[in-house]
C-alpha cells in the first residue's frame, strides 16, 4: 500500500471499518467488535488514529465518555460525579467526544449500573453541548428528562429521530429540543418523530427550512379534535414552508380543511421538490394527500392502507385503491421506478382501525375475493418505463393471485424489474379465513411453483424476489399445458410413458437461453407448509437460478430452508469446479 496512502486519515478509517466485524444488535444499531479495532490500532502508528475514530464513532450511552472523568465513580449499583472537576480533567473527556458522530438515547444507561440524574446536571454546567461534532442522534428514552436531551444539541447535526412520541412529557421534551435545535444548527437535513404529533410541533419542525426529508409516523386519531389529526391546510403549510424536502413519509389522518376560503392546491404547488413520498393512511387521507402533493417528478411511491372497518367485504375498498392508482398512473407513471402498495389488516400494529372483526355473524360471508388484476387494473392502462421495483403485499387472505395473473404482470413489466415482492397470506394455513374464503378450491388462490419459470423468462434482470407459493401439492411431473402460449412449461418436453414419474427434464431451448444466465441473488419464498419432495424443489431452484446468494423462507414453516440453501450452495460449487476442470482440460489440449 501507497505510504501516502497511509497518511490520509479518512482512507485508513474506510480500510478498517472494512476489516472489523459488525453486526446489529435488536435496535437495529451497527455494532462493532471492538477486539477487530484493537487489533488494527496495534497494527501500526498510521492505524492509531483512524481506529480510535471508528470505535468512538456511534455511541448508545455517555457512560463511556464518562468514565474518562477521574471524578465519575460507581458505588451501590450507581454512577455519581462528585467531588472537584479541574478543566484539566476534561482533556480526555474533550479528545474523544469529538470522535462521536452517531449516538442513540435508550432507556439504559449501562447494564450494571444507573447513572444518578445529578450526573447529567454537572455535565450540562461544564459542557452544555459535550458532542460537538454530532451528526444522527436518535432518542427513544421514555424517561429522559428535558436537561439530558439538551446535551445532545450539536451545531452541525444532520439527522435527528424521536421513537415513541407517546406521552405528554416526552412531547415536551421533543418540542423543546427541536425550539434549540432551530437556532443551533442550520444543516438538520432529515427529521423522524413517530408517536403522537400535536398541531404546535408540527409548526416548530416547519421552522427547518432546509430539511430534505421528513418523516411524520404517527398513528392517526379519532375524532376532530385529536392531537394526531391533521388537515389539508396543515400539510400544504409543511409543504410551502420546507420548499427543499425530496422525501415525505406520513402516517396520519389526514381530514379535509374547514377553512371554506382555502387556496387552491395547483396554484401554490407545495412540495415541488418531491422525489420520495411514502403514505400510510386511509384510502380516503391518501386521496386527500395525493390532490395537495403535486411534484412533477416522483422516483419512489409507496402506499400503506388500513381497510376501512366499514368495508364488508374486500371488493368495498376496491374502488377507492383503484382510484388512487389511477392518479398515480395519471401523474407519474412515466417517473417511478419505485411502487409499494401494502394493504393490512385490524392485527398490523400501525393500524388502528380493523377491517372488520371475527364475528360469527361474518363466518359464512362467501363474498368474492379480490384479485390482483383486479387490484392492479389502472396501471395496466399506462407503460411504466422506469419502474424497476415493484411490491404488492397483503396482510389478509382475501387478495387471491394466480399463475396466469403473474403471467400479465411480468410480461407487462418484467424487463425493466430489479426487485419484485408479491406477498400475501397464505390460505391452505389459515383457520379463521372463512369470512372472504369461496366454494373454489383454496389452491386456485395463490400461484405455483410454475410461476417460477414465468418470472426467470420475462425479468432477464431481477435481483431480489419475494413471493408466496402455493408449494403443497408439488407435482412429480410439470406437463405442459397446449391452451396456454405463454405457460413457461411449454419449453419442457412432454413426457413419454417410458420417462420415470418423477423426472424432471428442461427443454433443450430453455436450457440454452436461460441456465446460468439469471442472476437472481435474492429469493424470498412465502409458504406456510413443507415442500413434500425437497430434491425435486432444489432442482427447478437451481434449474432457475443457478447464480442465488441466499434463499430465504417463512420462520414457521416446515421446511428446512437452512438446509435447502446449503444444498443449492453445494451445486453451485460443483458447477464452478466442473467450469475450472473443462478450461483446464481445453488448456492442456489446445495449447
Amino acid at each position: 500500500m501507497s505510504a501516502i496512502a497511509l497518511s490520509c486519515h479518512d482512507i485508513v478509517e474506510q480500510i478498517i471499518r472494512l476489516l472489523v466485524f459488525t453486526e446489529k444488535d435488536e435496535n437495529d444499531n451497527v455494532v462493532i467488535r471492538k477486539q477487530d479495532v484493537l487489533s488494527c490500532a496495534l497494527a501500526c502508528r498510521s492505524f492509531l488514529g483512524p481506529a480510535l475514530s471508528v470505535l468512538w464513532y456511534s455511541l448508545s450511552s455517555l457512560v463511556p465518555l464518562l468514565k474518562l472523568l477521574p471524578n465519575f465513580k460507581a458505588a451501590d449499583g450507581y454512577y455519581s460525579l462528585t467531588g472537584k472537576i479541574e478543566e484539566k480533567d476534561w482533556t480526555n473527556f474533550d479528545a474523544h467526544a469529538k470522535l462521536v458522530r452517531e449516538f442513540t438515547y435508550t432507556d439504559i444507561d449501562s447494564p450494571d449500573h444507573t447513572v444518578l440524574p445529578s450526573v447529567y446536571l454537572r455535565l450540562a454546567q461544564f459542557r452544555p453541548k459535550p458532542l460537538p461534532h454530532l451528526l444522527r442522534f436518535t432518542c427513544s428514552c421514555s424517561t429522559a428528562a428535558i436537561s439530558e436531551t439538551l446535551l445532545f444539541l450539536s451545531p452541525i447535526l444532520e439527522r435527528v429521530e424521536f421513537k415513541d412520541v407517546n406521552t405528554l412529557e416526552k412531547r415536551t421534551n421533543v418540542e423543546m429540543f427541536l425550539s434549540f435545535l432551530v437556532h443551533e444548527s442550520i444543516s438538520l437535513q432529515s427529521l423522524c418523530v413517530s408517536g403522537t404529533i400535536p398541531k404546535n410541533l408540527l409548526s416548530i419542525i416547519c421552522h427547518f427550512s432546509q430539511l430534505r426529508s421528513l418523516e411524520l409516523l404517527g398513528k392517526g386519531g379519532e375524532g376532530p379534535n385529536s392531537d394526531n389529526d391533521m388537515d389539508e391546510e396543515d400539510l400544504i403549510q409543511i409543504g410551502l414552508l420546507l420548499p427543499h424536502l425530496n422525501k415525505l413519509s406520513l402516517e396520519a389522518n389526514l381530514s379535509s380543511s374547514t377553512d371554506p376560503e382555502k387556496k387552491d392546491f395547483e396554484m401554490l404547488r407545495p412540495f415541488s421538490n418531491l422525489h420520495e413520498l411514502n403514505l400510510h393512511g386511509s384510502a380516503s387521507s391518501i386521496t386527500r394527500a395525493l390532490q395537495i402533493i403535486s411534484p412533477d417528478t416522483l422516483h419512489k411511491l409507496s402506499f400503506h392502507i388500513p381497510e376501512s372497518p366499514e368495508s364488508s367485504s374486500p371488493s368495498d375498498s376496491q374502488p377507492q385503491i383503484q382510484h388512487i392508482l389511477s392518479q398515480v398512473t395519471s401523474r407519474w407513471s412515466q417517473t417511478l421506478s419505485s411502487l409499494k402498495i401494502h394493504l393490512t389488516d385490524g392485527t398490523d400494529p400501525y393500524s388502528q382501525d380493523g377491517w372488520g372483526s371475527d364475528d360469527e355473524s361474518n363466518d359464512n360471508d362467501t363474498s368474492t375475493p379480490l384479485s390482483l388484476s383486479q387490484l392492479l387494473h389502472p396501471m395496466y392502462l399506462s407503460s411504466w418505463p422506469f419502474l424497476s421495483s415493484l411490491s404488492v403485499t397483503r396482510a389478509l387472505f382475501n387478495l387471491t393471485c394466480s399463475n396466469s395473473e403473474i403471467t400479465s404482470l411480468v410480461t407487462t413489466w418484467g424487463s425493466s424489474l430489479k426487485h419484485l415482492e408479491l406477498s400475501f397470506v397464505d390460505t391452505n394455513n389459515n383457520n379463521n379465513n372463512s369470512r372472504y374464503m369461496t366454494t373454489t378450491n383454496k389452491h386456485s388462490q395463490l400461484p405455483t411453483l410454475s410461476s417460477l419459470y414465468t418470472i426467470a423468462q420475462h425479468c432477464p434482470n431481477l435481483v431480489s424476489l419475494q413471493i408466496t407459493l402455493n408449494l403443497r401439492d408439488l407435482p412429480k411431473d410439470l406437463l405442459p399445458n397446449p391452451l396456454d402460449p405463454l405457460n413457461p412449461l411449454n419449453l419442457l418436453i412432454p413426457h413419454t410413458p417410458s420417462q420415470s414419474s418423477s423426472s424432471f427434464i428442461p427443454h433443450p431451448s430453455y436450457h440454452h437461453h436461460h441456465r446460468h444466465h439469471h442472476h437472481l441473488q435474492h429469493l424470498f419464498i412465502n409458504t406456510s407448509h413443507a415442500v413434500q419432495d425437497t430434491v425435486l424443489f432444489i432442482h427447478h431452484l437451481d434449474t432457475l437460478f443457478p447464480h442465488l446468494q441466499s434463499l430465504i423462507g417463512r420462520k414457521d414453516a416446515q421446511s428446512d430452508w437452512t438446509e435447502i440453501q446449503r444444498i443449492l450452495k453445494l451445486c453451485q460449487r460443483v458447477r464452478a469446479f466442473e467450469r475450472c476442470r473443462l478450461k483446464k482440460d481445453v488448456d492442456m489440449t489446445f495449447g
